[in-house]
């Protein structure tokens, strides 16, 4: 008797415990396991803004550039390091790590006049979007 009520208690116990995390999680428990989409980088959903887009060519000269890292719903992703190249100038810094908003700050400067055109990478994917500075 021992030996079926050990058994019936086990049944039990097992069954209270996938019923409980059907309940509690209402997914499969290998979704927990999963990284979410909200905190991977989406190459389409992500901006690259400069300002001003018409810089003097002085070497002191600069332009703010700002890159959003948002995820594939629109959400910013934090603590994504971004990489910035261009064409023409000097981009400082190269690398720079997204805060709470999904920024990451640069600035570039050029002594030579032309057309910077500036390419943000995340994960060594280019974003969809890139700009262009006019340096004169």
């Amino acid at each position: 008797m021992n030996k079926k009520l050990s058994l019936l208690l086990s049944i039990f116990f097992i069954s209270f415990l996938l019923f409980v995390s059907f309940v509690i999680f209402e997914k499969p428990l290998s979704g927990l396991t999963r990284a979410k989409e909200e905190f991977l980088p989406s190459i389409n959903q992500s901006l690259i803004i400069a300002y001003p887009l018409t810089v003097k060519a002085d070497g002191k000269s600069k332009s703010e550039i700002s890159v959003f890292i948002r995820s594939t719903i629109g959400t910013p992703v934090l603590n994504t390091t971004v990489n910035l190249t261009s064409t023409l100038g000097n981009i400082n810094p190269t690398s720079s790590i997204t805060n709470k908003e999904g920024k990451a700050s640069f600035t570039i400067t050029s002594e030579q006049p032309g057309i910077a055109s500036v390419e943000a990478k995340v994960n060594n994917q280019s974003l969809d979007k890139k700009i262009s500075i006019l340096f004169k």
